[in-house]
């Protein structure tokens, strides 16, 4: 009875231990060291009974689940490390079906035979492809870790060129009127590599359509008008791999200047020697900085009448009034009113505010040049373009 007892006792407990999912494999290793070889065997009995292999992989502890860690994508050339294992239980040998790729090396030696229980690949592949494995484990290194049916794993070592790489991408840019538009790329050892320039043409970011021909790191528009204002991107492509940069804006300026102008005026021929600021091709007394400033025509002689001349009295005196159209504002052009009393022999004087009598007023509607009546005088307009 003391004998029936104890051995109801011993086996209760390992149910109960398999119930609560605790390491019961532990426990049998160390008891093929300790105990009688009856109690194995009865011990044996109860695991085999109460655990499939396939349960026995969830047990806490050693299991034969294997998993991957490391890369199995890298760029031709470069280093990568990737090794197979199972959950606290040793590998022992394997069976490999798959080539390695040029370059990459494993620890599998003789009869797929694993030195530290752990299959390992590491190296920097030289051949491009995919290539494909499946890993059998045929023995552990402690039987005790797992003794289920023999476990795989499929996995796929991914070596692809090398992929374009965008070091600075494009910026927005605000060009006046008639100006040249540039939008920039620069990429990463740029040999083999071929762009493609694109234009945003949905109502959002996310539609964007190839600009023919515009296939170099630098897209230029000559002479922009508003028609070239968008979102804009482009494609970098190398090894049959594409980047895509961020998309910027391209925008033209219509406030007035002398580029905006110069266009308007002289369209393609913007860029000529007729149309540049000191140029006069219409044969009249402006030259085209001074006919930008008054809003003339460069290219018809005597457009208006210019400037508007009048009388005025004031406080008693006598005054002739000289009206000039609204100035435009520009960059490094000034002007100042000049006079003299003899063409022939000057000298010419500037005429400056509150000297002598002299006014002159400058608001949104024009100039005015104010000078005290003189028996004679010649007046002009010195623009200076720097």
């Amino acid at each position: 009875m003391l004998r029936a007892r104890a051995r109801l006792a011993w086996t209760g407990m390992a149910m109960m231990m398999l119930l609560q999912r605790s390491p019961i494999q532990w426990l049998v290793a160390e008891l093929q060291f300790s105990m009688a070889p009856r109690m194995v065997h009865v011990f044996k009995w109860i695991v085999g009974v109460g655990l499939t292999s396939a349960a026995y992989n969830t047990v806490t502890g050693a299991t034969g689940e294997l998993s991957s860690v490391g890369n199995t994508t890298v760029v031709q050339g470069n280093s990568m490390a990737l090794r197979i294992e199972a959950e606290r239980a040793k590998i022992n040998s394997i069976n490999l079906v798959g080539e390695l790729p040029e370059g990459l090396n494993s620890n599998i030696g003789e009869e797929g035979v694993v030195t530290f229980g752990v299959v390992q690949f590491q190296g920097a592949p030289t051949e491009i492809g995919e290539f494909d494995f499946v890993m059998t484990v045929l023995t552990w290194e402690d039987k005790s870790t797992y003794e289920g049916d023999p476990v795989s794993i499929s996995f796929t070592i991914n070596v692809t060129p090398e992929p374009p790489e965008i070091t600075k991408a494009p910026q927005s840019i605000q060009v006046p009127l008639g100006g040249t538009a540039e939008l920039t790329v620069e990429v990463d050892d740029p040999e083999n590599t071929t762009y493609q320039w694109q234009r945003n043409v949905g109502f959002n970011l996310n539609q964007f359509s190839n600009l023919s021909g515009e296939t170099e790191a630098v897209y230029r528009v000559e002479n922009a008008t508003p028609a070239v204002n968008g979102a804009y991107r482009v494609q970098v492509l190398k090894n049959g791999l594409t980047e895509t940069s961020p998309s910027v804006f391209l925008t033209v300026s219509q406030e007035e200047n002398f580029d905006s102008w110069q266009f308007e005026k002289f369209g393609d021929q913007s860029g000529s020697e007729d149309a540049q600021p000191g140029a006069n091709p219409d044969k009249d007394a402006f030259v085209n900085a001074f006919e930008f400033l008054f809003d003339l025509d460069p290219q018809l002689p005597d457009s208006i009448q210019f400037p508007v001349l009048s009388k005025e009295v004031i406080q008693g005196t006598d005054y002739v009034v000289f009206t000039f159209p609204a100035l435009i504002e520009f960059p490094n052009l000034d002007y100042s009113f000049e006079k003299t009393n003899g063409l022939q022999n000057g000298p010419w004087v500037q005429l400056l505010h509150a000297l002598d009598g002299v006014l002159i007023e400058t608001d949104e509607n024009g100039t005015v040049l104010k000078l005290p009546s003189e028996e004679a005088a010649f007046i002009r307009m010195k623009v200076d373009t720097d």
